[in-house]
């Protein structure tokens, strides 16, 4: 039953959709979200068990006030649902020294004064010692960094933005929108 007339539309309640909908819920905007399977399932990008999240990105310089953000944004999400999505733990980026990737994530965090360590040789070998490491390799740490559980997050997101006031339609494909007034 609809409770009042939706001012927005969430298509797609996956990753994205299922955070947009409980942002706006939280907000008491009434919105609507349309999913053509059910929150959490398998068919999307946010399908699996995890995903990493990290401070340092060779992507570019943009993402870091970004990632600074979500990791604030994740841990309001769990205080407002109860439920642990994240768990932070450091990533290792293993690569040969001058590994084009490599210096992009060792400019980016020299850049923005982030947190790391480079490690080589029987330091970098004692720290992952599950891999095995060739002599020119670098371990580049990350100690901001870790695992989120985005099928976990996407229906828990969901359900709460339904609790919040948000109506959910499932088993719906939208093939089409129509703009009207």
């Amino acid at each position: 039953m609809r409770r009042s007339v939706p001012e927005v539309a969430v298509v797609g309640v996956g990753s994205l959709g299922s955070m947009a909908l409980w942002t706006l819920a939280r907000r008491g905007v009434p919105v609507i979200g349309i999913e053509q399977f059910e929150p959490g399932h398998d068919r999307g990008s946010g399908g699996g068990e995890s995903r990493i999240i990290r401070s340092c990105y060779a992507e570019g310089p943009h993402y870091v006030s970004l990632i600074g953000r979500s990791f604030e944004l994740w841990r309001e999400f769990e205080a407002d649902t109860g439920t642990n999505v994240l768990t932070p733990c450091p990533a290792a980026y293993i690569a040969p020294s001058g590994n084009p990737y490599l210096r992009s994530v060792i400019e980016v965090a020299d850049r923005f004064d982030l947190p790391h360590q480079i490690l080589q040789g029987a330091e970098a070998a004692a720290r992952v010692p599950q891999h095995v490491l060739d002599p020119d390799d670098v371990v580049f740490v990350d100690p901001v960094a870790g695992a989120i559980r985005p099928e976990l997050a996407v229906r828990t997101a969901a359900e709460r933005a339904r609790e919040l006031g948000a109506e959910l339609v499932t088993g719906v494909r939208v093939e089409s929108l129509e703009e009207d007034g």
